[in-house]
Parts: C-alpha cells; sequence; structure tokens
C-alpha cells in the first residue's frame, strides 16, 4: 500500500491541485499494522488493524476527523507470584483534531491529537487467582499522530500515518514496589488510507 502511495504521488505530481478544502467533507477508509505496545513479556503483539473515516476540514488547514475502528490490544506484566496477560479487541470511535500544511505541490505534512471512546469486544484475562479482573469494559484514551496526504484531486485524496493511542484501558499493577506500577492499554496504529469528497 506505501508503494502504491508512492507511485500515485510521483505520477501525479505535475498536476495542480492547489485550492481550499475548507466547509468540504472527506470519506474514506484506513488499514495498516497494530502493534501492541503494553505487552512486556515478548508476546507477538503485530496484527492488523482497520476503519472507517470522516474529515470535515473548516478551514484550509484545520480539519476534525471521526473514525471507527477496529483492532487487538492487550496488556502483559509479572507480578511477584505470578505472570499477567490480558487479549482484547476492541470498536474505538476515535475524534481528532488535525493541522497540516504544504510541502510540496498537493502533498502535506500533518499532525493530529485527540481521544478515543472504547468499547471491548473480547475481554479474556490470563491473571492470577490473587488479581481482580473486573475492569471496564469502556474507557477513553488519548491518541496523537502525524502523517502524510496527497490531493489526487479536489475530492479525492490519500494518505499514510502512524500514531498511538496511549493511557487506554486500566488492567491492574504489579506489585514488585512499594508503589506499584500500574498497566494500560497501548497501541502503535501504522495506517494507509483513502478519502472521497462528493463536493463538487
Amino acid at each position: 500500500m506505501i508503494t502504491l502511495f508512492l507511485i500515485l504521488s510521483l505520477k501525479l505530481s505535475a498536476q495542480q491541485v492547489l485550492f481550499n478544502p475548507a466547509d468540504t467533507w472527506f470519506f474514506g477508509a484506513e488499514a495498516g499494522l497494530n502493534t501492541i505496545a503494553s505487552f512486556s513479556q515478548d508476546e507477538g503483539n503485530a496484527s492488523m488493524q482497520f476503519g472507517l473515516v470522516s474529515e470535515y476540514y473548516f478551514a484550509k488547514q484545520w480539519s476534525i476527523i471521526g473514525r471507527l475502528k477496529y483492532f487487538k490490544t492487550g496488556v502483559s506484566f509479572a507480578t511477584r507470584d505470578d505472570y499477567a496477560r490480558f487479549d482484547g479487541a476492541v470498536i474505538s470511535i476515535p475524534l481528532s483534531m488535525k493541522w497540516e500544511f504544504k510541502i510540496y505541490k498537493n502533498l502535506r505534512l500533518n499532525i493530529k491529537a485527540g481521544a478515543s471512546l472504547n468499547m471491548e469486544a473480547k475481554s479474556d484475562y490470563n491473571y492470577p487467582a490473587t488479581i481482580d479482573t473486573d475492569f471496564s469494559k469502556t474507557y477513553w484514551n488519548f491518541n496523537e499522530g502525524m502523517g502524510l496526504n496527497y490531493f489526487v484531486s479536489k475530492n479525492m485524496a490519500v494518505y499514510i500515518d502512524i500514531e498511538g493511542f496511549v493511557l487506554g484501558g486500566y488492567k491492574g499493577h504489579d506489585n514488585f514496589f512499594y508503589l506499584p506500577i500500574d498497566h494500560y492499554t497501548d497501541n502503535v496504529f501504522y495506517n494507509v488510507g483513502f478519502k472521497y469528497s462528493f463536493k463538487e
């Protein structure tokens, strides 16, 4: 997918689509690699993630992005007596503010930040009996990222980005120290996406 993005960028670089996207809705989809950063015991932590995208430009360089995503998550940590591991899957609704600026012709760099409402679709705990697993299946986390956006035309764009979903659901703490360390679900996404506007 990244190769396709670069080919499109090179092939269409001669086109001038310099325009103001303010007051324009884009709709699309994205997919890519998901890395579970909150696994700490050398577990396999790579999987695919995907989602639907809706983005509204309220100014030339500013937009609000709402998404519906599905991805796997998890937590693992050692305790004084044993090993604890949580494996989950999440339906997430991230809402982010994005600022972008032109690098060259139709290619723009962007940064974004926001918050996500997450609902667990899968919650498997492999915890020692001494740890309570009565954790909420609905929780918020923060997300932030940066990427490249290429306007193929006024109505179509492709993009790549990297983003982190951090400080997610609380999943317990270890008890090695006088001050226990809390553990939360953390994920890193590598996205490739496509978006389209129906505005004439």
